[in-house]
């Protein structure tokens, strides 16, 4: 215990590292954008309102051409001493206003918080013109500047899709963690419910759920024990039983030969007391026979007669959808801790009477079983079909199937077609099997095939109704 990890620590050592890669992912993109523009590769975002200044003196001269005006402005010309020029405006005609604004009074601005742009009337002896440009930052690039117009939305981009992913990757990696501690807990619970309790004994390095590991383990092996004992008690009571009915036929043998005799002496005397007697003794041997068999079947019918101590007020239908969507529920939390996915085909409801924890534990063993043999696929389908004279529920898997062994010995007590060494196996299908005839029910098994070839196995409940 004292080597084992902590998750909580885990968790918020996870929790750091996120805040950790987010404040480095701030800062190498504000490092890389200020070397950037270091080595001029970007103008920052006020150097078009910097540079305006230089442009309105350079306007001035009588060899300056529009052609003259840098990429990052655009601009109107209102009148010109230059002849022949090729375009007059480029500036979007949505902003009409803002440029006869900017002509009124001398500077004009869109009111958006992003990416505002600035209209700035020139006018002297050689040009009168409306120029505008955007605040943001600038490639140095006319090429560029054509294919990323809005480089710093491109650049915060690229390096929020960056924190994204990494993100992502620290969250996935916790949730993993977590996941697979949840299903060793859920693992050794199943097996402690199916009372198969020579599970493996699964162990954690952390020392939350290793804590919650061996408290499972410690009433697994109390309940082991109790078992051992009830079953040890059972046994002594068995054993008792036959050797009480076989001292009973001892004294039996004897009464019926002396019987005999005093049939034989009553002929002689024909006396009709000792014919009464005689009848009355051969009665009581009777019953005395019966009361043998009873109790030579009671360790048999022990079972069968706790079960029907059950008030009736126990059982339930499956009439409601509730039961059935509370039932789906309860399987695909399963499903989900294995990592596969359960898709329920119909959801037909019956009549049927069945107790409650009889139906949730028989359809937790068919699940388990189809998740034990089945392959890649993580898909297994469910079925609740009512019939005109049965109500079937099934469950399949797309694994390898069923051999024809399996088919002829899965229902078995302790029959398995895998290979456990020193552990108890081969109960699930047996106690389904059971608790289906308890209900006058049977469990079938049999292979999906598509074009000769096994695709997957079902095992299906097929009650009659």
């Amino acid at each position: 215990m004292g080597n084992r990890k902590s998750l909580a620590k885990t968790l918020v050592k996870y929790s750091l590292l996120e805040l950790f890669y987010s404040f480095i992912i701030i800062l190498v993109s504000f490092f890389i954008l200020r070397l950037l523009m270091i080595n001029g590769n970007i103008y920052p975002a006020n150097y078009a309102e910097n540079q305006l200044p230089k442009i309105v003196e350079k306007t001035k001269k009588s060899d300056w051409k529009i052609s003259d005006l840098p990429f990052y402005y655009q601009y109107k010309v209102i009148s010109s001493k230059e002849e022949n020029i090729h375009k007059t405006q480029n500036i979007d005609e949505k902003y009409k206003e803002l440029i006869s604004k900017a002509i009124n009074n001398g500077k004009s601005k869109t009111d958006t918080l992003i990416y505002p742009r600035v209209f700035v009337h020139i006018k002297n002896n050689n040009i009168d013109m409306v120029v505008s440009y955007k605040v943001a930052a600038i490639p140095n690039s006319k090429e560029l500047y054509s294919i990323f117009p809005n480089f710093e939305l491109i650049y915060m981009g690229t390096f929020f899709i960056l924190w994204v992913l990494g993100f992502s990757l620290l969250i996935y990696r916790s949730i993993s963690i977590i996941r697979k501690e949840l299903n060793k807990i859920n693992q050794t619970n199943l097996y402690i419910r199916n009372l198969d309790l020579d599970y493996p004994v699964l162990n954690s390095d952390y020392k939350e759920t290793d804590y919650i590991l061996s408290s499972l383990n410690s009433m697994s092996l109390e309940l082991k024990k109790t078992l051992n004992e009830l079953w040890t008690r059972q046994e002594k009571e068995k054993s008792m039983i036959e050797s009480l009915s076989h001292d009973i036929r001892t004294p039996i043998t004897l009464i019926k030969g002396n019987l005999e005799l005093l049939e034989e002496d009553s002929m002689q005397f024909n006396s009709n007391t000792i014919n009464e007697k005689i009848t009355n003794i051969q009665i009581g041997i009777q019953r005395l026979e019966k009361y043998i068999e009873k109790l030579k079947s009671i360790n048999f019918n022990l079972h069968s007669e706790e079960d029907d101590v059950h008030d009736s007020n126990e059982k339930m239908t499956l009439s409601d959808k509730n039961v059935i969507e509370n039932l789906i529920s309860s399987l695909n939390s399963t499903a989900k801790f294995n990592n596969y996915n359960l898709i329920v085909l119909k959801k037909d409801n019956s009549q049927l009477l069945i107790l409650k924890e009889d139906l949730y534990r028989t359809l937790e063993n068919l699940l388990i079983n189809s998740i034990e043999n089945s392959s890649n696929n993580k898909d297994i389908y469910l079925s609740f079909e009512n019939k005109k004279n049965t109500y079937s529920i099934y469950i399949e898997d797309r694994g390898p199937g069923f051999s024809q062994v399996d088919l002829k010995n899965a229902k078995s007590k302790y029959y398995t077609s895998k290979k456990y060494v020193g552990q108890t196996h081969g109960l699930g299908l047996h106690i389904v099997d059971q608790i289906a005839k308890k209900y006058n029910g049977k469990l079938i098994l049999e292979n999906i095939y598509n074009e000769n070839t096994i695709i997957g196995a079902r095992t299906r409940l097929e009650f009659n109704t």
